[in-house]
């Protein structure tokens, strides 16, 4: 694992991930290019665009996180 250190208040932040969940399952967040575009049936449109992985590390000492779209 990387070591990073916090924008805010270099601290040591460490790695982690956030989870999306819904009707039983469970998958790592994604980042998608482009505005949002609601859908009645979805709550929102995902066209076949390039999706990537969300890798988030959060700071021990003030709570601070930083994504990073991975892949």
């Amino acid at each position: 694992m990387r070591s990073r250190h916090c924008p805010k208040c270099q601290s040591t932040m460490i790695e982690g991930f956030m989870v999306d969940e819904g009707y039983g399952t469970r998958h790592v967040t994604k980042w998608v290019e482009g505005a949002p575009q609601k859908s009645v049936w979805t709550g929102v449109k995902v066209r076949k665009l390039r999706k990537l992985d969300i890798q988030t590390w959060r700071c021990r000492n003030c709570g601070y996180l930083e994504n990073y779209a991975t892949g």
